[in-house]
């Protein structure tokens, strides 16, 4: 699909793949008032302790390769029979990189739980095993989406969504397990519905593990472990350092912060990336490759934008609905971790041309500065500052690595990035932030915050961040919206179709395809 011929269809494939990951991560959401309420910050901290410690298994066992793998895999195979094939070797080895992590986990408890600032340890290991319980969810759904089954995904999905939040609720709110209701919930979502996809995919043939696939796909995911965890330490190194110095209350702030700025990610940034990184390869041979990649840059961070400008104003009422008094600092976390999660995306953004040119032997390199960079700014500022010292690490260590991909990536192919627009816009927020911050909680405070964000948009048309093509682009597709999400609720097999809603795989230190 040609963006610049047709660049509607850029923003509607957006909207539409990003439905599926939305429904997903809508859990989250829904959940977090629940849990704010209903559990202390230390608590909270607990989990997201739990959260990491699960991620770093994950990385070391090469989950996120696997998923990759699931798609490669099903997706080349010659036919139907050998599709079968891949499904159920692929379930094998996640049964067996499970039970890998089971038992590591149940072994290193005594030691790694003191060191996490966690009294018990079989709250540590009930909780990752849990976590790492979704990996039985994981084939199933990824296999349906390669299938185009989106009906059958969404359902799911939904159903998914619904007997988890019915769970939690009577474990947290009504029975009061704490930390316990929450896995305990987890727990009992994961698994039957796990077996369930997994028997409905071995159904479609005679199970038959082939054994030489199943070293290809180790090989295929290995390269991911090192990679995967400079991207673990440059984007989760915050929460140990402050979980070692100030204690699990302190991290539980920090991380609700940490998830409502990464929210307008997800609603941005995400699905249009999604879309961007199966269509790049295609620009980059285009004589005019410099100036669409670079308008590209600048439109996706519009959008992010809009979003973030939107939650900096309106993050006192966010907070207010969210969460307890007790979470009230993490107000100060949201507005700068906003920031550094745009440093962030444009990193990534700049980091495709080394995939394009297949210069991918840079890509540690520069994740190893990154690292080193804002492992620094860490030590240096969490002992001293705490929670302020995490946000403004992250902020200037993400900004570190953008600047450092940038640099490498122009040497690779030179892009005619957009700076004066993009600098203008990041002005033009931080104003309206500054100006919000300013104003409490009420009714005439939420107006004059309504009028800042008319006055916002405003500014950015008169001043040229968004152009009079951009405002057309949107138009068309806003128009065209419906007819596009009423065409995905028509099963289809055709190319064109698949080739609209499968993803090609997701650049390393992205998201990976909207899989859980």
């Amino acid at each position: 699909m040609d963006i610049n011929r047709t660049p509607r269809h850029f923003l509607t494939s957006a909207a539409i793949y990003g439905i599926g990951g939305v429904v997903v991560q809508l859990a989250g959401v829904v959940l977090l008032p629940l849990y704010t309420h209903c559990l202390s910050p230390s608590d909270y901290g607990v989990m997201e302790v739990i959260e990491r410690i699960g991620q770093i298994i994950n990385i070391c066992l090469m989950t996120t390769g696997v998923r990759q793998a699931a798609f490669a895999f099903y997706l080349q195979a010659t036919d139907e029979a050998d599709r079968q094939r891949v499904a159920i070797t692929i379930t094998a080895f996640l049964v067996a990189i499970f039970s890998l992590a089971s038992l590591t986990i149940i072994a290193l408890s005594p030691i790694l739980a003191p060191l996490l600032g966690m009294e018990d340890s079989r709250l540590l290991i009930f909780g990752v095993v849990t976590v790492l319980a979704e990996l039985f969810l994981v084939v199933p759904l990824c296999l349906m989406q390669a299938r185009v089954e989106s009906l059958a995904f969404v359902a799911v999905s939904v159903l998914i969504l619904v007997v988890r939040v019915a769970l939690a609720i009577l474990f947290v709110a009504v029975l009061h397990w704490g930390v316990w209701g929450v896995y305990g919930s987890l727990l009992l979502t994961f698994i039957p519905f796990g077996i369930f996809l997994t028997r409905r995919e071995l159904k479609r043939g005679s199970p038959s593990i082939d054994w030489r696939k199943c070293r290809e796909i180790a090989i295929f995911s290995l390269p991911f472990i090192p990679t995967g965890l400079c991207f673990f330490v440059l984007y989760n190194g915050d929460r140990f350092f402050l979980v070692g110095t100030a204690g699990t209350a302190a991290l539980g702030i920090y991380a609700l912060g940490c998830k409502i700025a990464a929210a307008v990610g997800m609603m941005t940034w995400q699905p249009l990336f999604k879309v961007w990184s199966a269509q790049m390869y295609a620009t980059f041979e285009r004589p005019d490759a410099p100036h669409l990649v670079a308008r590209m840059l600048t439109r996706i961070l519009i959008a992010y934008a809009l979003v973030a400008t939107g939650l900096c104003l309106f993050h006192r009422e966010a907070l207010h609905v969210l969460s307890s008094a007790a979470y009230t600092g993490a107000g100060s976390v949201i507005a700068p971790m906003l920031l550094a999660n745009g440093c962030m995306f444009a990193g990534t953004f700049m980091e495709g041309v080394f995939y394009v040119r297949r210069k991918t032997h840079l890509k540690p390199w520069t994740a190893l500065a990154g690292t080193a960079t804002i492992i620094g700014l860490y030590a240096v500022l969490v002992p001293r500052y705490s929670i302020q010292g995490a946000v403004y690490g992250a902020m200037l260590g993400y900004a570190a690595m953008a600047l450092i991909t940038y640099v490498v990536a122009q040497r690779v192919f030179k892009v005619h990035y957009e700076w004066t627009r993009i600098l203008t816009l990041v002005g033009l927020s931080s104003a309206a932030h500054f100006a919000a911050s300013q104003l409490d909680l009420g009714v005439a405070a939420f107006l004059l915050k309504c009028l800042l964000m008319l006055a916002w948009l405003a500014a950015i048309c008169l001043t040229g961040v968004v152009s009079s093509d951009d405002r057309r682009l949107v138009q068309r597709a806003a128009l065209s919206l419906p007819r596009r999400l009423a065409d995905l609720m028509r099963p289809r097999s055709d190319r064109r179709f698949r080739e609209r809603i499968i993803p090609t795989p997701a650049v390393e230190g992205s998201e990976p395809p909207s899989c859980p």
